[in-house]
């Protein structure tokens, strides 16, 4: 087996366990059934982390409804467009014809403009003036 037989392999692999989470995503909704789980940070801290509400967001994504979606976590929203972009280029290079020049999608620069965006969302989310506290997800 080859390495790239292997990456396929592998991508082929989550896309079956992402159709999975998928589906129960989309047929038992988070706030209805208690198997999804709670936020680690924000049941031992009360804060909110850049991920708090993402499942919910991903279920109303599910269904179509991008406006509750967005009111759980607009960043997943915001962002969720650029990783799909990003998805397709590394499914390309793994299923496509064999490209040997290097493909460079995180740049430095990148990876630290992500960083400093999460890093203010995580602030910004937890300050309770009326501005900010659109980014906290609603009370489920």
């Amino acid at each position: 087996m080859t390495r790239r037989h292997g990456v396929q392999i592998a991508w082929v692999s989550a896309a079956v366990l992402i159709a999975a989470g998928a589906w129960a995503l989309w047929h038992f909704g988070p706030d209805t059934q208690r198997f999804f789980p709670k936020c680690v940070f924000y049941e031992a801290t009360g804060y909110y982390c850049p991920g708090c509400g993402a499942t919910r967001c991903a279920h109303h994504l599910l269904h179509g409804d991008v406006v509750t979606a967005f009111r759980f976590n607009p960043l997943l929203v915001l962002v969720l467009p650029y990783l799909a972009w990003g998805l397709w280029r590394q499914l390309r290079r793994a299923f496509g014809p064999v490209d040997s020049t290097p493909q460079k999608f995180a740049r430095p620069w990148l990876i630290w403009a992500v960083f400093v965006l999460v890093t203010l969302y995580f602030i910004l989310r937890n300050i309770p003036v009326t501005p900010f506290t659109y980014l906290a997800p609603p009370a489920s």
